[in-house]
């Protein structure tokens, strides 16, 4: 208390709450989603590459499960 603080001193550590169970969770959920999305970017190409055969309704919900928020 009562210290003065410059320009790039540390006032602080975070620390993360969550263990090693977790993060290791985290990342393997997040590696399930980048594969999941990955399938769903080469389903929609082989779909846009077959749009004169197949019902613009399954393009565009392929399109829509790529589109992030």
């Amino acid at each position: 208390m009562g210290q003065s603080v410059k320009k790039g001193d540390v006032l602080a550590y975070v620390v993360p709450s969550s263990g090693a169970i977790e993060r290791s969770n985290q990342a393997s959920a997040l590696a399930e989603l980048r594969a999941a999305r990955s399938l769903v970017e080469k389903r929609l190409a082989r779909l846009q590459e077959l749009s004169d055969t197949v019902p613009r309704k399954d393009i565009e919900a392929a399109q829509s499960g790529t589109q992030q928020p």
